[in-house]
Formats: C-alpha cells, structure tokens, sequence
C-alpha cells in the first residue's frame, strides 16, 4: 500500500477539530476525573485511531476519499448539536473571503452579489442562538424550494422558501445535516429568508428595473400613484394629485423601460435622501421616484418597505431627454386632488399646516426600562427599543438577536394626545405598557409595547371602539387599583377605556 496515499486520506476521513473538542467535552463531563484519566485518554485515541485505520482498510481500494468520509460521518451516532458542525466563531475581516446569497435556481458562477463584511457579520450573529439545536444527516437532500447562503465558497446553508426549515451542506466532507428548530426560532430562519430575498435583488446580470421588480405591479392590486410636482426643502409635499387609474402606471413605465440599461450607482448601506428634496417625486406601492428637472441631475428609486432598502441612483443621457420630460409632463398632467396629508389646499394652491393651531403635547415622552416612548415635531409618535435592555429581560431575551442597537419605530403621524402606562386593557393584565393615543381624525388606538418588541412592527395598533370624537386621553385618577386610561370626549363626557 501506498503510505503517502493511506497518510492523506487517513487525514481526510478524519472528524474535525471542533467535533473532537466536543466529544472530549462530553466525555470529561461524563467521567470522574481520577489519576488514571491520562491513561484513559492515551487509550481513547488509539482506539480512535485503530477505528479510524480500520474504516480504511475495509473499504475497497477503488472507494473515493469522498465517500468514505460520507459514509464516517453519516454513521456518527448520538446526542450531536449544529455547534460540533459549525465553527460560529466571526471571521475578521481580513480573513473574511466571501459570502454569497443565491436563488435557488441560481450557481455562483452566474456572479451573484458578494454580502459586504458587516452583513456577513450578522448572518453569523442571527444563526448563533441556533448553535446548540440538534442536528441529523441526511443521506440524501433535494435543493428544491431552498434558497442558499453561501460563505467561503465551501459552507453551505439550504433555506426553506416556505415555512422555517434548514439545512447545512459541508462541502469539504460532502455531507448534509438538518437543523432541528423551535417555533420560537422561526424569526432566526425568517431573518435569513428574508436576506437573501434583499440581497438577491442585488445581482449584476440584472437591471434596477428586474431587481426592484417596479414593473409587477398587478392592475388587481394597484392602489394608485401620487404626482408630487413640488416638494421642499424639508421633504414635505406642497403640491401633488393622485391617479387612480392603472393606464397611468403603465404609461409611467412605457417611460422606465427606456431607462432600462443605462449607468444605475446601487446603495444598500445608509443614504441621505435629503439632497433629493425639492424635486418633483412619485410614490406608488411602497416606491419612492424624485425625478429632477434637467438631465445633467438623477432619478432616484428606492422601497423603504424592505429590510434594508436599497438606493438606485440613475443616470441620465441627451438621448433621455425626451423621456424626462414625458414623465414631468405625467406629473403636471395626470390625477386629481385626493388629501394624502391634508398639506395642500387645492383652491388656494398654498402650502397649509392643519397642525398649527393644535395645541402641542406637553409630555414629551415616556421612559421604560425596556422602551421609550417619545414625541418629535408635529406631534409624531415614536418607540425607541433598548437594545441592551432586550439582551438583560429573562422573557424578551430570546428576541435580542432581532436588535443589534437600539430600534427607533414610527407609531403614527400627527397624533392629538397620548398616554403611556402599565393599563389593563381589553381584559388583559399590564404586563408591559400600553400606550394609547388620539389619532387626528379622533379615534383611540391601543398599542401594546410587548406586542412591537416581539414583532418589531407598529403594525398591531388596534382601535378602541368609543361612540364620538375623542379629544385626549389621560391617566384615570382613581387609585389604589390596577392603573386605567381615560378618554375625553369634545363634549367633555368622560369614558374608561377598558
């Protein structure tokens, strides 16, 4: 037998490093340390290694070094967790290689976007709490209805397209293994899902207009376009109409596709939208377009609404110039007056602020050990959660893989009062604080802070069901019971909020 050839595939089929650290792990746990432990390890290995030589000699000559590596760790037997698989230790950046998200139908040749480092980062961070879930192999896998992550061009991570599933493929040792996960988890995995939905947007055989997907909204599912021929210095809109209509839409993108090829700047990481203020701009199912006036500036598009929004800035040419002015001209031209913001009044074509004459709030804000609760001009209503918090809480913990730093969220706009306490609410005990708030057409919506930390969403304000316009609503004065919530009504009549 060739020694060379036996010493490199002994090498080969052997466990890895953190397996081994793991089961010594176990092992020293398991049995009392006694003064004979150095001759019981000094035994484990040499049986290790006749196992190990063995397994070899057993196998067929002509059986590939893969699959008597397969086959070794596919027969490991026991209580074994994605961490003995996995090294979750962060890479520095400079030994960082690279990381790649890919559809499932898709191969790294065909150049998908490689993930920046800090995002590299928190991928890592976002599997970690999954580090001591078991894990099973599996003999065979099929890649359909999985999307991949990708690092080091040899690790990689099969997630499901539908409900919250996982697997990890160790390219080095052919071998793959399921990830069993919790229903608590399912935020970890949906996390990871939705990266590589954000990131696969990002691939260079595609144009903005294939990877924002502007071009897919449904006539059936068309809400209607916002004409903003004004804006200011601010943002805000001082002059704008509304198309209902879908051949709108459509002509609006007769314009885009001829922008389709040219020079498109694409940024995911933080962007001042402000020097965009003062152009013309069009809003329309979560897409924000500022549209400049010449063709020596630039369209900017961009979609909030996604994880991390991503930024096209595109650049215009002499022969776009025809183009431009057809989509100032729809600007000019389409919709009619629908209030989107009650900024602008139509008969007197003037800016108008509603808000002027309300009086202000004077509560500034409300601090919790977890959350604060907190008012900015115009009376917007805002939740700060504490990230450092989150990590201390025994109950909410499990969420703080959800929040790096601390998360600022918008409640609602222009709200004429708020209140913020431990309330029991709708028969529920106040097991975190309840904030409820006036909106500016005088309903009463309940929000608990529980409820926004969990989902990282305002989305679960709820109105209260009260007969007549609500003025404000207050702290009830009654004491020596569980805390209770006031609304006062314009005609002065008093409500408990229950």
């Amino acid at each position: 037998m060739n020694n060379e050839k036996f010493r490199k595939s002994l090498d080969e089929i052997k466990p890895s490093q953190a397996l081994i650290n793991k089961t010594l792990m176990n092992i020293k746990e398991k049995k009392k340390i006694n003064y004979f432990m150095p001759f019981y390890m000094a035994s484990l290995t040499a049986v290790c290694s006749i196992i190990l030589v063995t397994t070899y000699i057993i196998n067929d000559n002509s059986t590939t070094t893969n699959s008597v590596n397969n086959n070794f760790l596919i027969e490991i037997k026991g209580e074994y967790t994605f961490e003995h698989i996995f090294d979750f230790n962060v890479l520095s950046e400079d030994k960082f290689d690279n990381i790649y998200v890919l559809k499932s139908e898709n191969k790294i040749e065909d150049n998908d976007y490689k993930i920046p480092y800090k995002y590299y980062v928190d991928i890592i961070e976002t599997m970690k709490p999954l580090k001591d879930n078991k894990i099973n192999t599996l003999k065979e896998f099929k890649e359909e209805n999985y999307d991949k992550i990708v690092i080091n061009d040899e690790k990689y991570f099969y997630i499901s397209k539908e409900g919250y599933n996982m697997i990890y493929y160790d390219n080095t040792n052919k071998v793959y293994y399921q990830i069993e996960t919790t229903q608590e988890q399912e935020e970890n995995i949906a996390k990871l899902q939705n990266y590589i939905e954000m990131f696969s947007r990002m691939r260079s055989i595609e144009n903005f207009i294939d990877q924002t997907y502007i071009k897919n909204v449904k006539q059936t599912s068309f809400t209607g376009m916002y004409l903003v021929e004004k804006t200011n210095k601010k943002g805000e809109w001082e002059s704008y109409m509304k198309t209902r209509e879908y051949s709108d839409y459509q002509e609006l993108m007769k314009y885009i596709e001829n922008l389709r090829y040219n020079k498109v700047t694409k940024t995911i990481d933080e962007f001042d939208v402000s020097k965009y203020y003062g152009n013309m701009l069009i809003q329309f199912e979560g897409f924000y377009m500022y549209i400049p006036e010449t063709i020596n500036g630039k369209i900017l598009l961009y979609a909030p609404g996604w994880v991390h929004p991503i930024y096209y800035e595109i650049e215009l040419q002499q022969k776009d110039y025809n183009t431009l002015e057809s989509i100032k001209e729809l600007i000019k031209t389409k919709g009619k007056y629908e209030s989107a913001f009650d900024r602008y009044n139509p008969e007197t074509k003037t800016y108008v602020d509603p808000y002027a004459n309300e009086s202000h709030i004077t509560t500034p804000w409300y601090d919790f050990q977890l959350e604060k609760v907190w008012i900015k001009g115009g009376n917007n209503l805002y939740i700060t959660i504490k990230a450092d918090e989150i990590r201390k809480d025994n109950e909410l913990n499990k969420y703080a893989s959800m929040y790096k730093e601390d998360v600022t969220l918008l409640i609602e706009e222009n709200i004429r009062s708020y209140t913020v306490g431990y309330y029991a609410v709708e028969g529920k005990s106040p097991q975190s604080p309840v904030i409820i708030y006036v909106t500016n057409d005088k309903k009463v919506k309940m929000l608990r802070a529980e409820d926004v930390i969990k989902t990282k969403s305002t989305n679960t304000a709820k109105e209260l069901q009260i007969n007549g316009s609500v003025k404000t609503v207050e702290k009830s004065k009654v004491e020596g019971m569980v805390p209770r919530a006031n609304a006062i009504l314009e005609s002065g009549e008093t409500i408990e909020l229950k």
